[in-house]
Formats: C-alpha cells, structure tokens, sequence
C-alpha cells in the first residue's frame, strides 16, 4: 500500500471539516431558536403567575375592606371581576403556552360564573337571609380554592 499523498489527505479532511462546520452552524441556530421561544414562553408563565396572584391578593385585600370598613361587597366583586376579565383575556391571547393549565384554570373561571350567577340571582331579592349569604360564602370560597390550586399548579409547572 502506497503513502497518502497531499490530495489524498486534502480529500479526507475536507469534507470532514466542512460537516464540522455546517453541524455547528445549524446546531447554533436552532438553539438560537429554542432558546429564544424558552425564555418567551418563560416570561408568558412569570406574567400569568403574576396576574393570579394579584387576582389573589385583590380577593384577600377585598375581604378585609368588607369586614373592616364595611364597603359595599358589590365594589369588590366589580374589581375582582375586573382583574378575572384581564387574566382572561391573557390567558385567551396566549392560550398556546398556557394549554397546559387550562384544566385548572377553566376550574377557576367555572367557580367565578357559579357565584356570579348565583350573586345576580339573590341580588334580585330584597333582603339576603343568612342561608343566601353562607351559600354565597361557600361559593367564594370555591375560587380562593381553586385559585390556590391554580397558583401551586403553576408554580410547580414554572
């Protein structure tokens, strides 16, 4: 067997440092990418994260100004179902990275329009007997329920 003369290792080496090449190529740009579309979906759960514990905090804060100060129990429900409204709307606009906490946040959101519905109909009356007002008690609590569970089920996700 003869030796390997110049064209022979020019024939061997080159096509291997070209692969070399274009292997490090695509490989940095579908990291790139990866990395990219991983700190936005990052940053959609932190903000979601976020919109839930403001709705939480907003139900604490708003069960001490009715205690307290006696405000009107309908301000409060008309800022927390502001708050509700806006995390639906980013959980509606970014639905494809939070898909899979829907489950629990439909739970949430099923809780609020069972209280809502049922605070609609005992509005209507003319005075709330006090079986109307632990019935409604109950069905807040249902959502600061479910809000936790959906706050640790993110949580542990994120």
């Amino acid at each position: 067997m003869d030796k390997m003369e110049m064209k022979d290792w020019i024939l061997l080496l080159v096509p291997i440092v070209f692969n070399g090449i274009i292997i490090t190529v695509f490989q940095k740009l579908l990291v790139d990418k990866y990395l990219k579309r991983r700190l936005l979906k990052d940053e959609i759960v932190k903000t979601f994260l976020n919109k839930l514990k403001a709705f939480n905090d907003l139900m604490i804060q708003s069960n001490f100004d009715s205690m307290i100060n006696g405000n009107s129990v309908s301000d409060n429900i008309l800022k927390m179902q502001d708050v509700l409204a806006d995390l639906v709307k980013y959980f509606d606009t970014n639905s494809y990275d939070l898909k899979k906490f829907k489950r629990k946040f439909n739970k949430l959101n099923d809780a609020w329009m069972c209280f809502m519905n049922t605070y609609q109909d005992y509005s209507r009356r003319s005075k709330l007997t006090n079986e109307m007002r632990l019935d409604l008690g109950c069905k807040m609590q249902d959502i600061k329920d479910n809000l936790h569970k959906t706050i640790t089920f993110v949580r542990k996700k994120y």
